[in-house]
């Protein structure tokens, strides 16, 4: 099991900053917006202290619980099958319900339109589970 160092968050981005933090260069950001529970998302850095946990040094994080919780403050993954957080994001998404084939619950979802100024585009993606 991969062990992570403590990554600094802040939950305080914007539906903007993340999705500018996600694109970066090459990349015009036209309009986002978040939905979910204010502490489900953030903008990470520190990752290159957690090699083989998270893509690269920045980032983006949208969770069901509170992202503060990726790694506990030891830098330890969160090992512990009772770690849960009931947050006010959105339950029972049709569209994420009909993805999932059952009831979800939670939801952090952040949707960005933009303008890509070249011809090719990559994105590295990372989607993880307890």
């Amino acid at each position: 099991m991969a062990t992570g160092a403590e990554l600094t968050c802040d939950t305080g981005a914007t539906a903007t900053e993340m999705a500018n933090a996600i694109f970066g260069d090459g990349v015009t950001v036209v309009s986002a917006s978040y939905a979910g529970w204010s502490r489900s998302s953030a903008i990470y850095s520190n990752g290159q202290l957690a090699p083989g946990v998270v893509p690269s040094d920045t980032g983006v994080i949208l969770s069901t619980g509170d992202v503060r919780s990726f790694t506990q403050s030891g830098g330890d993954p969160n090992r512990s099958s009772s770690t849960t957080t009931d947050t006010s994001g959105p339950n029972k998404n049709s569209l994420f319900n009909d993805i999932a084939g059952t009831n979800t619950y939670d939801a952090s979802w952040l949707e960005v339109s933009f303008i890509p100024t070249g011809d090719t585009m990559t994105m590295q993606f990372v989607f993880a589970s307890e």
